[in-house]
């Protein structure tokens, strides 16, 4: 005899469970969205909780949490909500340019296409060092001519490299959060 409480039906149109049975199915999409959806496709086949969690290796509560969350939120439900923690660093925007570039243009290199070093030596590069001779050498001097992109923040002699660069910090200009941009 069932014991709890009876499950609601989840109901799965033709074009969602092609959806979920091509997310199954894939490779590279992250493990985690493609085991929901797994889970999702079991509970449409009308197989209970306990039974779906035997079957993908997992708890009957994980199982129950993608069930509801399918049901309540349909496919959207499946992936990963923004968690706790400390904010992203990087805005969408900015995101947005990258791939941009990465997909609109070659590298100098000749490359045919963008590698991670290769992105990041065509970014600017700022650098806070100490105001120490290193970089009145001819040679660092040279490198730092061929390397425009470079900008170079020193500390001065009498006080601490760390507030330095709290202080460099704060003086960026402040993106207002949420503002619309064009």
């Amino acid at each position: 005899m069932d014991r709890g409480r009876p499950l609601k039906p989840l109901e799965v149109s033709g074009s969602t469970r092609e959806e979920l049975e091509s997310l199954s199915r894939s490779l590279s999409l992250p493990a985690g969205l493609v085991s929901r959806a797994e889970i999702v496709l079991l509970c449409a086949n009308g197989l209970d909780n306990k039974a779906v969690a035997e079957e993908v290796g997992t708890s009957r509560q994980t199982v129950g949490k993608w069930r509801e969350r399918f049901r309540t939120q349909g496919l959207m439900g499946l992936y990963d909500e923004r968690r706790p923690g400390k904010p992203r660093s990087i805005e969408d925007d900015e995101v947005m340019v990258l791939l941009r570039k990465t997909l609109d243009t070659e590298p100098p290199d000749g490359s045919t296409h963008w590698s991670c070093r290769s992105m990041a030596d065509d970014l600017d590069v700022h650098l806070v060092v100490d105001n120490y001779s290193t970089h009145k050498h001819v040679k660092v001097k040279r490198w730092l001519a061929d390397r425009p992109r470079y900008h170079i923040h020193f500390t001065p002699t009498y006080s601490s490299w760390i507030n330095q660069v709290e202080i460099w910090v704060t003086s960026l200009p402040k993106r207002p959060s949420g503002a619309a941009r064009s």
